[in-house]
């Protein structure tokens, strides 16, 4: 018995050892990454990759993985080109999921998308490239974060003047009515106070942001300094404002949401949710045309400022040290 009870646990040891030594599987996702890069990638190519994992909480409280991985080099037949793939993982399982799980009705998803891209997207585009293909908005590259929903597009029908493969992102608050889910909830009020908006803060070096996030138009000259616009989809709207040293001194968007108030809203509503403002004031055409801003008025909350135009429409939050 002694010797069946010794022969059993070295065979359970030896079982352990072999286990231990046996290569982990690896996670869902890290596995979609090797298998999309592989793909993407020419034999004998050594390409930049990007990846980005987020984790989006859907219905019931179950979570989704939100997968995008970008490939850019010379993966074309031997020219330069950018391509994104994304997927949605169930959070347990790994299994593939469908838009269907964060939004109520693709029809009208793509509706509202093509929609919007006319009337929002295509003006501002036509001044620097030809955007003539951007419609119908594809829906089979789709990534989620924490700022909002990227719809990515083959290079072919979108290509940004740095190269780089086109994208229209729109904040989750854009995309309200469309969303079976709560979406994520970022404390704009908050970053305002920190000097902060999205990925931008107050004194930092706008040649370091341009590097990052490239340059989408040349900058154009404001009072006190330079206005600079960003090639990342995210920051569609937002305009940094730097003086000649070329240190941030300001930072503004069109596309924001701030304690439930966004642009659209009126004045009274926006007071309604902020509260009173610690100042207002009336922006006048001459200040406004130096400014780079509409004609109309303003009104001073801690650490940002909003912008109406003379309908007492809101236009722009600003962040500013003033």
């Amino acid at each position: 018995m002694r010797k069946m009870i010794a022969l059993l646990l070295s065979l359970l040891l030896l079982c352990g050892a072999a286990w231990a030594e046996a290569p982990q599987a690896e996670a869902p996702d890290a596995l979609w990454y090797a298998e999309q890069y592989a793909a993407l990638t020419p034999p004998g190519v050594e390409a930049r990759r990007t990846e980005l994992t987020y984790a989006l909480p859907l219905a019931e409280g179950r979570t989704a993985l939100s997968l995008c991985l970008t490939v850019e080099g010379d993966i074309r037949f031997g020219r330069y080109d950018q391509v994104t793939r994304a997927a949605l993982l169930d959070g347990e399982t790994g299994e593939p999921l469908g838009l269907d799980m964060v939004f109520a009705d693709l029809d009208a998803l793509q509706d509202f998308l093509d929609t919007y891209v006319e009337e929002r997207v295509i003006d501002g585009l036509n001044t620097y490239l030809d955007a003539a293909d951007l419609l119908p908005v594809p829906l089979d590259a789709v990534s989620f974060d924490a700022s909002g929903v990227t719809f990515h597009y083959p290079s072919e029908r979108f290509m940004f003047f740095s190269g780089h493969a086109g994208a229209v992102h729109l904040a989750w608050y854009e995309l309200a009515e469309q969303l079976l889910i709560d979406p994520p909830q970022a404390d704009a009020r908050a970053e305002a106070a920190e000097g902060r908006l999205g990925p931008l803060a107050l004194g930092g070096d706008v040649e370091a942001l341009l590097e990052e996030y490239g340059s989408l138009t040349d900058p154009d000259l404001v009072a006190d300094g330079w206005i600079y616009e960003f090639e990342a989809p995210a920051l569609r709207g937002v305009q940094a404002i730097a003086d000649d040293a070329g240190t941030v001194t300001a930072l503004r968007s069109a596309r924001f949401e701030v304690a439930g108030v966004c642009p659209g809203m009126t004045s009274q509503q926006a007071e309604e949710a902020l509260g009173e403002p610690l100042s207002a004031w009336t922006v006048e055409a001459d200040d406004a045309e130096m400014l780079r801003l509409q004609p109309g008025a303003a009104a001073r909350y801690e650490g940002f400022t909003l912008y109406y135009d003379e309908e007492g429409c809101l236009l722009l939050m600003e962040v500013s040290g003033d």
